[in-house]
């Protein structure tokens, strides 16, 4: 809930804006209509432990174990919601996204009238927030979707002590904090940034910055504390991450420098083509500007520094925690659009700072530069918009609803299955017992061999001779490099029945 109103003056001078912001909902609404929100692996965890919540069966999946790998908000708030309206998860999440998508650019207006900018620069706010690649994860059963409204309303109370020096602003800040860290363990690279705001603004006294940042942790400790006791409650029944140091690889960090590129020429080379250049143009535009009129522009820093500060703080801490992440506890972490996207608010309010700078004096590229920002942040995701509607995303596409695999198989529901995909087989086949994965080749964690991969295989093999067992494997997954490989999984299974589709094959069984 936000704290303060938009009275008639704002409404009428920023009409345009919360126009834009309805209308963009309602696309959203429109996208998502054929296939419903894209689901990955991590979304089938969410979607068991909301179901399961709204039966009164707790935080747990299917097989009744306690999800302890990833924080409880977002999964109890589609729980709760669907225990209230009735329906299932999948039915009230594309309403429940819809409401944040739209929440996330109503706090980001009100976020930019703390920073005083021209009316002109909000009024484009929603389409430069929600209209942007980044902001495609709403399009998925993602915990991010709660996570940035969160992170925005803590960053908007940043703003408000900053402007108004009260207290009070600082504590409310730190009950977003913690919400916003049961909702994503990431949310920690985050409270770093603000800490060292905090710290940064108040250097001339040690005894108000301890008050402040005591104000600040206190409901963050109480708030993740009260989850502390409760998981470790459950203790043994969860997936727990062990500690194993590996250092980031420079191709990891190129990623990320590639997915941040994207966000303004979009993610394929057929976009780039066009996309790229036309964002180098604008680069060359905008050096220009800034280089005729440096003093000017040095002055405009100065006066907004602690605002330009406070998102380079969450920038680039936020940034190192996912490079400690991936080197401390899962090698695998993607620093792709989804790990990215809470960035992207950040950015955007330094690009705002540099189009208000740019629309403030009379500069001959004004427009061009703000129309070129306007032209490519659409343009980068609406490709996936269109896809989305086309197609789906992930495991609720048209690629595994029009599954050969999906569609065929039906008479093992007895026998385990053991499988590159466990979440498509419980997600379409609603089969909620005796599924594994696959031996795994290496722990996707750290990326050390398996030491019981050969036992494992050994038992695998034996329960398929014995036809207690069948390997379901679906050549359209491609991600899981951990787990064996096509060739690898026939070459060693081949004397064994091997039923082929398009899309895969089944070992162990025939029609």
């Amino acid at each position: 809930m936000l704290p303060t109103k938009f009275n008639s003056f704002t409404l009428k001078k920023y009409g345009f804006a919360i126009v834009l912001l309805v209308g963009i909902s309602m696309l959203f609404l429109w996208v998502t209509a054929p296939y419903n929100l894209g689901v990955s692996p991590d979304s089938t965890s969410f979607i068991q432990g909301a179901e399961n919540v709204a039966l009164g069966n707790g935080l747990t999946d299917y097989y009744g174990n306690f999800i302890n790998h990833w924080p409880p908000l977002y999964t109890l708030l589609l729980g709760c919601i669907t225990k209230i309206l009735g329906g299932t998860p999948i039915q009230v999440g594309r309403y429940l996204n819809a409401f944040l998508l739209f929440s996330s650019g109503l706090i980001f207006i009100k976020i930019l009238l703390q920073l005083n900018l021209k009316s002109k620069i909000i009024n484009l706010a929603p389409l430069l927030l929600l209209v942007s690649l980044p902001f495609a994860v709403f399009e998925y059963f993602w915990t991010e979707t709660l996570f940035i409204p969160l992170l925005l309303l803590a960053f908007y109370y940043i703003m408000k002590w900053q402007n108004e020096e009260k207290t009070k602003f600082i504590f409310f800040c730190g009950i977003y904090s913690g919400a916003f860290l049961i909702t994503r363990y990431a949310g920690a690279g985050f409270i770093g940034g603000i800490i060292l705001f905090i710290i940064y603004s108040n250097r001339t006294s040690i005894k108000k910055t301890a008050i402040l940042l005591f104000t600040y942790l206190i409901p963050i400790l109480i708030i993740f504390a009260a989850w502390f006791l409760y998981s470790n409650s459950h203790s043994g029944q969860g997936v727990d991450r062990n500690i194993v140091f590996h250092l980031v690889s420079f191709s990891k960090l190129l990623e990320s420098v590639k997915t941040i590129i994207s966000w303004f020429t979009g993610p394929y080379f057929q976009y780039k083509v066009i996309g790229l250049p036309i964002f180098l143009i604008n680069c060359i535009l905008i050096y220009r500007v800034l280089r005729s009129n440096f003093i000017t522009f040095k002055t405009y820093l100065k006066k907004n520094k602690q605002t330009i500060t406070v998102c380079l703080f969450f920038i680039f801490s936020y940034y190192g925690f996912l490079l400690m992440s991936i080197s401390f506890f899962d090698a695998l972490t993607p620093l792709d659009n989804r790990l990215l996207a809470p960035l992207y608010p950040f950015v955007l309010i330094l690009i705002c700072f540099l189009l208000n700078f740019i629309e403030t004096n009379s500069y001959k590229h004004k427009k061009l530069i703000t129309g070129i920002f306007c032209f490519l942040i659409p343009f980068a995701s609406f490709p996936i918009w269109i896809h989305h509607y086309n197609n789906g995303e992930g495991v609720n596409s048209k690629t595994f609803k029009n599954s050969q695999i999906i569609a065929s198989y039906k008479v093992a529901v007895d026998k385990k299955v053991y499988t590159n995909a466990d979440d498509i087989i419980t997600f379409h086949l609603h089969k909620k017992e005796h599924i594994y994965l696959i031996p795994k080749v290496v722990n996707p964690f750290d990326n050390t061999p398996n030491p019981e991969y050969q036992n494992e295989m050994d038992i695998l093999k034996n329960e398929i001779a014995h036809k207690k067992a069948v390997i379901v494997y679906f050549k359209t997954i491609t991600y899981r490099d951990f787990l064996i490989s096509e060739e690898e999984i026939i070459t060693q299974f081949s004397e064994f029945p091997i039923q082929e589709y398009s899309d895969g094959f089944i070992i162990g069984w025939q029609k």
